[in-house]
């Protein structure tokens, strides 16, 4: 065993002391959430607050710039410009059967984006399919 490590590993005194960081963990309709003293693994307390986790964030105000969308096999791609007080992005949501994924670009990335969209779309149109339909 390494120097400075404790062969009480799973004494008395840990559990005590891990119970008393996390004193009750369960599951409810927002999510799971955890009550008593939020500790992160360094035991210092959080610099982000005492947010249980999962509870929704505060409403951040949006403004939809443009929105557009289109269907490609089962999927559709819903492009929507934004605006919020911390400046422009793009929200790209793909919804496959009602299950959502989203990823979101800042505006200054945009340019770059679509430069490297562009490249991916030319490189499938011209190496050839290793299983042709």
């Amino acid at each position: 065993m390494p120097s400075g490590l404790s062969a009480r590993a799973n004494s008395a005194v840990d559990k005590r002391r891990l119970s008393s960081n996390f004193t009750r963990i369960g599951i409810g309709a927002t999510g799971v959430f955890c009550t008593g003293n939020y500790m992160i693994s360094n035991e210092r307390p959080s610099p982000y607050g005492h947010r249980p986790f999962g509870a929704p964030k505060p409403p951040v105000n949006e403004d939809t710039l443009k929105s557009d969308k289109i269907q490609i096999e089962r999927k559709t791609f819903v492009f929507t410009l934004k605006e919020n007080p911390r400046g422009r992005f793009l929200r790209i949501t793909e919804d496959v059967a009602g299950r959502r994924d989203t990823i979101i670009i800042p505006a200054p990335g945009l340019e770059d984006f679509r430069k490297l969209l562009e490249a991916m779309a030319k490189a499938s149109a011209e190496i050839p399919p290793k299983h042709p339909e």
